[in-house]
């Protein structure tokens, strides 16, 4: 008999950048599968480039002119040799013209299939999806192509009344929060509809927008699901992602708690359901509006790729999602034990974003001093930042996350506040301190929050402040903290780190 064949040796480009490119190297790492990092001009020096096996410079450093060209990005793979391509999340990830134009190389896409991403991505075509998979959906509406600007808006509020206010003027494409609107009675409507059109066409070049029914107040709960692309799919469990601020998640756990085990099984059953109908392949999530009640759950979208707040389930189920995205890529299927695992532990996560929480999240950019991450048993850290990192206005304010898992959610969170009051990001702005004080929180305790408590409840949060006796000790403190200088030249310089800034620090 003859030798088999040698099993291929396998190189993948990681089309994205910071936290998220240096996670996926490491994942990639583990199974010592070769990656190659393609960068920017503003990120020529960050960690994940030099993390990875090899290398590629894209161009300037907006993402129109460097991440977002999938021209440049075949080029970089067809120059270093690519087997593979992982998007990641935010850019390329959703878009089905890159799916399309890595299969033409010949190349493995490690994601759903061009048609998954464009039909599932179109929120439209989803809801479509979605109720013919028999999953509850809330009333919508999407305008027929063409209509006269006054009977479009006739149209527009004899629908918005028929639904029922409040409503969500929604865009069609894409997610974030971006293109939407939410009217509470008609007279924002007409306001509220181009508003939401031109966010739509600047954010996705697509400026289709549809009405749907607002549920609130209501908690965001999501389900992991994983297809071999043949209709067998794995539910790995659901999170919690209820505490955002305008569709921009802080905090996130898993398991979801507070959950009677009759509406998680149902909620989970519908995933697996539009999953099946599809036979999607890879991982995703769909995404659930669940009422105050706890009764009754809505579909919301459903996201065609890893998500942000992966880790909380690798910690909390015991897989590695993007090892289980390479193993149904290679057409290997899904590993046995993989579905309907039982949570081996809780995991919660906060997201640290470059951004002021007390001054309306303003961007907080520049160079990062030093930046010391907490660790021990049960502690996490994706981060995309080191000392002397700097942080630019181009990209995403998220640069880290910290993810903390124990026995139960108490301990989960005990563990992840000590966290927090052990990192220091200096000099920027983070929202680490907002962080820490939603932890703390009755209602966090209580799980009693929801998708807008961030803005109702905590619009006034300010920085917590050092009492004033305490800030002379500090400040003598920091003035004999020295950091050693980089090279043998000059001496040693003083330290930059969150005792610069004194307030947010808790003694």
């Amino acid at each position: 008999m003859g030798e088999s064949p040698p099993s291929p040796v396998h190189r993948v480009l990681i089309a994205n950048r910071g936290e998220c490119a240096s996670r996926l190297i490491r994942a990639f790492k583990e199974i010592g599968v070769e990656t190659i990092a393609v960068f920017s001009d503003a990120d020529r020096a960050a960690p994940f480039v030099k993390a990875a096996d090899d290398s590629s410079h894209l161009g300037n450093s907006p993402a129109s002119e460097s991440y977002l060209c999938i021209d440049k990005l075949i080029s970089a793979g067809r120059e270093l040799g690519a087997t593979a391509v992982h998007p990641g999340w935010g850019f390329l990830s959703e878009n089905p013209s890159f799916a399309k134009a890595i299969e033409a190389e010949g190349w493995i896409f490690v994601g759903p299939t061009a048609d998954h991403s464009r039909d599932l991505g179109d929120k439209v075509t989803a809801r479509s999806l979605a109720t013919q998979a028999g999953v509850p959906c809330t009333p919508a509406w999407s305008p027929p192509a063409k209509l006269t600007t006054e009977a479009e808006i006739q149209a527009w509020e004899e629908k918005a009344q028929e639904i029922g206010f409040p409503v969500l003027v929604k865009a069609v494409s894409g997610g974030g929060g971006k293109g939407m609107r939410i009217v509470r009675n008609a007279a924002e409507l007409a306001e509220a509809l181009p508003a939401a059109r031109r966010e739509a066409k600047a954010s996705f070049n697509d400026d289709r927008v549809f009405l749907e029914k607002f549920v609130e107040p209501a908690r965001h709960i999501e389900v992991q699901v994983l297809g071999d692309g043949e209709g067998k799919i794995a539910i790995i469990g659901d999170r919690e992602c209820s505490l955002q601020r305008r569709h921009q998640k802080l905090v996130e756990e898993a398991p979801a708690a507070n959950i009677r085990d009759e509406v998680r099984q149902a909620m989970q059953n519908s995933a697996r359901s539009l999953a099946q109908s599809v036979k999607y392949r890879g991982a995703g999530t769909v995404e659930f509006l669940l009422d105050e009640a706890g009764e009754h759950f809505y579909f919301l979208e459903m996201n065609t790729r890893l998500q942000v707040e992966h880790p909380v389930t690798e910690e909390a189920f015991g897989v590695n999602m993007v090892h289980l995205q390479w193993q149904v890529a290679l057409g290997k299927g899904i590993p046995e034990g993989t579905d309907r695992r039982t949570p081996q532990a809780h995991s919660i996560e906060i997201r640290v974003n470059a951004e002021d929480p007390a001054s309306g999240f303003m961007p907080s950019t520049g160079r990062i001093l030093d930046a010391e991450w907490p660790g021990g048993e049960g502690i996490r850290i994706d981060s995309g930042i080191e000392s002397g990192s700097t942080v630019t206005p181009h990209y995403d304010a998220m640069i880290a996350k910290i993810i903390a898992t124990g026995s139960n959610r108490a301990e989960a969170t005990d563990k992840l506040i000590r966290a927090i009051e052990t990192t220091s990001i200096s000099p920027l702005m983070t929202s680490i301190p907002l962080g820490r004080d939603l932890l703390l929180s009755d209602a966090f305790e209580s799980c009693r929050f929801f998708t807008r408590s961030i803005e109702n409840e905590w619009a006034d949060w300010s920085m917590p402040q050092v009492p004033e006796e305490w800030k002379g000790i500090l400040s003598a403190c920091a003035g004999k903290v020295l950091t050693p200088p980089r090279s043998g030249k000059g001496k040693a310089r003083p330290r930059g780190t969150c005792w610069d800034r004194l307030e947010g620090v808790r003694p």
